[in-house]
């Protein structure tokens, strides 16, 4: 599967036109309404601060429509009949792919201890990876009870030259 996608400037931003396989094409398209935000390969667009959740055909485009969530948008993937949504906190929320409804929710623990600041999601093979914001580490996390089962460190990753403007792996 293709990763998520990430708008983070000031710019007005624009979505990769994908291929039927789900991995983008190198041509783009706009939208008008500025925000910052996350995007699933194909449909979902997430705000980081709005509190909103928008849709889009998948070939177009085009917004189909918005859903409402409570708080701070920070990372989102597809996993089965959910989606998997992160707020920047230990808890990751299970939503409904359709009316972003909040199914439940789970407290991501590594040797019993949460795991604050879960950023970007990637969701591979059943498992939730999750970049740690202001870390070098990229958890994967058992959706079923939210135990850390590995860590990348990633430390080194970045060149010196560059990791003075960057703040987080994804951003």
């Amino acid at each position: 599967s293709c990763p998520s996608r990430s708008t983070s400037t000031g710019a007005p931003p624009t979505l990769p036109r994908e291929s039927s396989s789900g991995c983008p094409f190198s041509s783009r398209a706009s939208f008008n309404q500025p925000c910052v935000g996350l995007t699933l390969p194909v449909t979902r667009q997430l705000t980081w601060q709005d509190n909103t959740a928008i849709r889009r055909d998948a070939a177009t485009l085009e917004e189909t429509g918005r859903a409402h969530y409570d708080g701070e948008g920070w990372g989102i993937c597809a996993r089965g009949n959910e989606v998997i949504f992160s707020d920047g906190t230990a808890q990751l929320r299970r939503m409904d792919p359709d009316t972003f409804e909040e199914r439940d929710r789970f407290t991501v623990t590594l040797d019993g201890q949460p795991v604050t600041g879960l950023n970007e999601l990637e969701c591979v093979d059943g498992q939730v990876w999750a970049n740690v914001w202001q870390t070098d580490r990229i958890v994967r996390i058992d959706p079923v009870d939210g135990r850390v089962t590995a860590i990348v460190d990633a430390t080194g990753l970045l060149p010196a030259d560059q990791r003075a403007g960057a703040d987080v792996l994804n951003g």
